[in-house]
């Protein structure tokens, strides 16, 4: 296969994936009125676990509607343990909810995998050596 087909196949299956990203906050946000800033973390925790499926030998499609079950189990559990709960409370409160369940969905990751979360800010204590600094 030429290269040139290949980046189209590539770039052609990336958008596809970003546009049905895109569609699903559109949805959600049509339905409840509210911006989920927890739907990227949804699409890496399946993601991550159909890696993690097929890594451990499992095939394809079975790994894949596995890693969906998983991402649609814990979207229900967010949605009924801190959306529902709270679905009189302001907009500004919703969303909080929603940064505070991506937050939850990075941290369970970062300590499943054995690699504490980490952060973009550098610490002010770390010298440029990456020791920390005196």
């Amino acid at each position: 296969m030429s290269d040139n087909l290949q980046f189209v196949i590539t770039g052609l299956s990336t958008g596809a994936v970003y546009a049905l990203v895109g569609l699903g906050i559109v949805l959600v946000h049509q339905v409840t009125g509210i911006i989920n800033f927890a739907q990227g973390d949804f699409v890496m925790l399946g993601g991550l676990s159909f890696a993690l499926f097929e890594e451990a030998g499992l095939a394809l499609v079975p790994a894949a509607m596995l890693a969906i079950t998983i991402a649609t189990v814990v979207g229900v559990l967010v949605n009924l343990l801190a959306i529902r709960p709270a679905r009189h409370a302001s907009t500004e409160r919703l969303i909080i909810l929603t940064i505070g369940a991506s937050i939850t969905i990075q941290a369970s990751r970062s300590s499943s995998s054995g690699h504490p979360p980490t952060s973009p800010v550098p610490s002010p204590r770390a010298s440029r050596s990456g020791s920390p600094g005196r």
